[in-house]
């Protein structure tokens, strides 16, 4: 599945549920200004730290953005998934990666 993706974002952008950011510092003559704007966990620098970044391949962005959704946050928030069915992600995607079938896949390896 991750092979096929093109990391283009396009499905954390239509995403109700997704609130990934970056911060932007740019400096002025005599002061600097922060900007908060919108980023995705499927961009390649996404999370990048002095160190590097620490999902270096898609496969595991692929895998950080479902595990996020289905697994991580209901562990974190009373068992409440981050996705509400609403297919924004699946109708956007331009090689049609579904969240439906990740979902009966990670039911099926319980």
């Amino acid at each position: 599945m991750s092979r096929r993706c093109l990391a283009c974002g396009s499905c954390t952008y239509v995403c109700p549920t997704c609130h990934c950011y970056d911060v932007k510092d740019y400096a002025g003559n005599n002061s600097g200004e922060r900007f908060r704007c919108w980023d995705s966990c499927m961009y390649s620098e996404f999370t990048l730290m002095a160190h590097g970044n620490p999902r270096t391949t898609q496969m595991q962005r692929v895998r950080q953005r479902f595990m996020h959704k289905l697994v991580y946050y209901p562990n974190n928030h009373d068992g409440i998934y981050s996705c509400v069915g609403c297919g924004r992600c699946i109708e956007k995607c331009p090689v049609h990666i579904d969240i439906v079938k990740v979902i009966k896949k990670l039911a099926v390896n319980k």
